[in-house]
């Protein structure tokens, strides 16, 4: 697999602790070993979910990414429960025909998902939105092969 290359934003509060314990003196050593590491947790995490979830319970996690900017560190599964809370309710979503107990039913699946498997979820369903010119939704969210890689 061909990187072509990984940005990492650091918060200005975090960047002392950086100072303090630079990389050379962790056990991870180098920001690649790191980046690695995150990008395995996430695939794992990925792929947990991707199970934990049903088909139409994954297309709508898809289509409600379009356009949103997500922050994998900071909004976890509460945040992510909220979002599609409010797709369903205020948004798009609403389009979608689900009766009140499926959504409920999707957004306690998510509020269960750990910080991984919602930041590798939200990684994965906004793959699709990167090439969504090219590809299907209804393949997409039935193809865990993109995750087992």
């Amino acid at each position: 697999m061909a990187k072509t290359g990984l940005k990492i934003y650091v918060a200005e509060n975090d960047i002392a602790w950086l100072d303090n314990f630079p990389l050379r003196d962790t056990r991870g050593a180098t920001i690649t070993a790191m980046s690695e590491w995150a990008i395995t947790q996430f695939r794992r995490g990925a792929r947990t979910a991707f199970m934990a979830l049903d088909l139409d319970e994954r297309k709508a996690v898809i289509a409600s990414m379009n356009g949103t900017i997500w922050d994998v560190v900071r909004q976890g599964a509460d945040s992510l429960a909220y979002h599609m809370e409010d797709w369903f309710r205020l948004d798009a979503g609403m389009g979608w025909g689900w009766s009140e107990s499926k959504i409920i039913a999707l957004l306690a699946k998510i509020k269960a998902l750990s910080s991984a498997e919602v930041a590798g979820l939200v990684c994965w369903a906004n793959g699709f939105w990167q090439d969504c010119e090219n590809q299907n939704l209804d393949q997409y969210a039935d193809d865990i092969s993109r995750l087992m890689q």
